[in-house]
């Protein structure tokens, strides 16, 4: 995942190292509600703005929704502190959000937000003092004109030395949010690390000559209710520019908002040679190199003729490979309808979530906003965040005269006199992770002392035996977090359920349920290669779910391999693969076919079942049982 740092080193570049921000500029975030309560938000000046222009405590009433989502994750890429996972652009900066959407599960139940709601908020913010505005919004349907009121708050945040940045929009346009066509907002397009342009970002000749390119694809920043997520989009660009504009801000602070305006909009010299380009014909990347730079000059000039140093060569670099740029000039043409439905303002982003971090713009909706159910097997592991916990374990360990890795023997330690299990803090303090073919996969997140303790059981050492205990979680994939001392990022699962045991005893279970032979199982256990996947998808959770809960597949096996299945002949068969796919069957459910297919140890004859799972919900169950059938096509 992609990070603000890694970003940094070919947009902002040394500009981001110089300073933090400075806590006398003041950023303020027309968006969503923020969650003021993330950890990366503990030492920030983050306040909220209410309609009485009262400063209060940064909250959420729904963690979970768009509104709490969206604001969060756009505060979090300026004010997140610097040591998180997700570093912020200026954290030493001051921030006021001023939340502009409820927080309805879905925006499409709030009330819609008009232009002249913007606009007051736009005054708000330039009365309670703010010198930069970032606006990651835009309108989600047809291009209307700038209202009277909307482009006087505009004019009036020039007056008052407020600079203004906007998400240009997420429609592949060559227009710009239209609620964005006035000449003092700062309106962003988004660029991958390679500095091409996002196929689904609005760009055009607007951002030519109003605006900037910055990163916004698969930016990582904070997710409300703890830990990160992932965003594509203009909504995640705008910030970075505004941030670049805090820092220039911060370093100069007698600089004017036309200053930095021009410093940030004027080509340099000294762009990075392998993101020059015409500033004619294609908007400019955001550079903090030449934005630092061109600062530094103008404080020499005492920021006179400023124009004149930025003049961009045009003799050089006259080839530019923009392939999602139009070559044609873009004209804007302002179409209204009386007929047609009042567009609304809304959040400028493009959702990505999962653990693959899938991405997706307009009419489609965002992987992120499904809920994921994982049903994995690995092996589960306590893991110390930092070294108080561990040095907390090791003084439990010495006490209990333990080995420093008998987990289970001090976390499940009760005093006989009292019942009362001291260690116990210590396990629920700790971060399990589980390990899927010896790769941290999973945080595993207990939701009560009932997992928790089901986490500990998993660590109870077998007798007899050197086997490896494997771990079956069931839960919903949630944000992606640091953790451990080096703070890796690894996806949570919100565990509802853990269920433990060896390769032997999982052989024992079976043959106590259904008589087979240890040679079947390992059959069947190998070809359902449950220990590989990650048990995050529909068929990997099917196969997962019938290797550990559905034992006649087993009893199939074993009939068959030892020829007791009259029906089919005394014929000796082996599994020879399992296959999944989705059901033709017409359904509202998520139904996973697994076929198995049997080969006859002395011809070629086969030999098919199949069984389907349904993988609707978080616990998936048999929707047909193991049948015979035969398939159409054999090959």
């Amino acid at each position: 995942m992609e990070s603000v740092n890694e970003f940094s080193d070919f947009q902002l570049g040394e500009l981001y190292h110089q300073t933090q921000g400075s806590g006398n500029i003041c950023i303020a975030i027309i968006d969503g509600a923020v969650d003021g309560g993330h950890r990366d938000f503990a030492e920030t000046n983050l306040t909220v703005l209410n309609a009485n222009g009262e400063h209060k405590d940064a909250s959420c009433l729904k963690n979970s929704g768009p509104s709490c989502q969206h604001g969060t994750f756009v505060t979090g890429i300026l004010a997140a502190s610097r040591e998180s996972a997700a570093p912020g652009i200026c954290p030493q900066c001051s921030f006021i959000a001023k939340p502009i959407f409820c927080e309805a599960d879905n925006l499409s139940a709030c009330p819609m937000v008009t232009q002249t709601q913007l606009a007051d908020a736009v005054n708000e913010c330039v009365d309670a003092g703010a010198n930069i505005i970032n606006m990651s919004v835009g309108l989600n349907g047809e291009s209307q004109p700038l209202s009277p009121k909307l482009e006087q708050a505009y004019d009036r945040a020039k007056d008052a030395n407020v600079l203004l940045v906007g998400a240009s929009g997420n429609q592949a346009s060559d227009s710009v949010n239209s609620i964005f066509e006035h000449p003092w907002v700062i309106t962003v397009s988004a660029v991958d690390k390679k500095g091409e342009i996002v196929p689904s970002a609005n760009t055009g000749a607007w951002v030519v000559e109003h605006g900037l390119l910055a990163p916004g694809d698969k930016v990582t920043s904070t997710a409300a209710g703890g830990g990160y997520k992932q965003m594509t989009g203009t909504s995640a660009a705008a910030p970075f520019v505004t941030g670049a504009a805090a820092l220039l801000w911060s370093l100069e602070p007698a600089a004017s908002a036309q200053n930095i305006y021009d410093i940030l909009l004027r080509k340099s010299p000294l762009t990075l040679n392998q993101y020059e380009t015409n500033t004619k014909t294609t908007p400019s990347l955001l550079n903090g190199n030449a934005s630092l730079a061109l600062l530094r000059q103008s404080q020499l000039n005492n920021y006179q003729d400023i124009t004149a140093m930025t003049e961009p060569n045009t003799e050089q670099n006259t080839e530019v490979n923009t392939p999602y740029i139009s070559e044609m000039e873009v004209e804007h043409e302002i179409v209204t309808n009386a007929s047609t439905v009042m567009p609304s303002i809304v959040p400028q982003d493009c959702g990505c979530g999962g653990t693959k971090g899938e991405c997706s713009c307009n009419d489609k909706q965002s992987e992120s906003q499904h809920e994921s159910f994982i049903y994995a097997v690995g092996i589960l592991k306590p893991v110390f965040p930092n070294k108080g916990l561990q040095q907390a374990f090791d003084s439990a360990a010495q006490e209990r005269k333990v080995s420093e890795y008998d987990y289970f023997e001090v976390f499940n330690y009760q005093e006989k006199s009292t019942k009362r299990r001291p260690y116990l803090y210590i396990a629920a303090q700790a971060e399990w992770v589980l390990s899927i073919n010896n790769l941290d996969n999973y945080l595993v997140l207990p939701r009560s002392q009932t997992e928790l303790q089901q986490c500990i059981t998993a660590l109870k050492p077998q007798k007899d035996t050197l086997q490896e205990v494997y771990s079956t979680i069931i839960g919903k994939l949630g944000p992606v977090v640091p953790y451990g001392e080096s703070k890796g990022l690894l996806p949570t699962v919100f565990c509802d359920q853990v269920f433990s045991q060896t390769l032997d005893a999982l052989h024992d279970i079976l043959k106590g349920i259904t008589g087979v032979g240890s040679d079947a199982i390992q059959d069947v256990i190998k070809q359902l290669e449950f220990s590989p996947n990650a048990g995050d998808s529909d068929f990997s959770r099917a196969k997962n779910f019938l290797a550990f809960r559905y034992p006649d597949i087993y009893l199939h096996t074993h009939n068959l391999k030892v020829g007791t299945d009259r029906s089919r002949g005394d014929t000796s068969y082996f599994l020879a693969s399992i296959d999944t796919d989705y059901s033709e069957v017409i359904s509202p459910h998520v139904i996973v076919d697994v076929i198995f297919k049997y080969q006859s140890r002395d011809s070629d004859l086969l030999q098919f079942y199949y069984c389907s799972v349904d993988v609707t919900g978080q616990y998936p169950f048999i929707s047909s049982p193991i049948q015979a059938f035969m398939p159409l096509n054999l090959n």
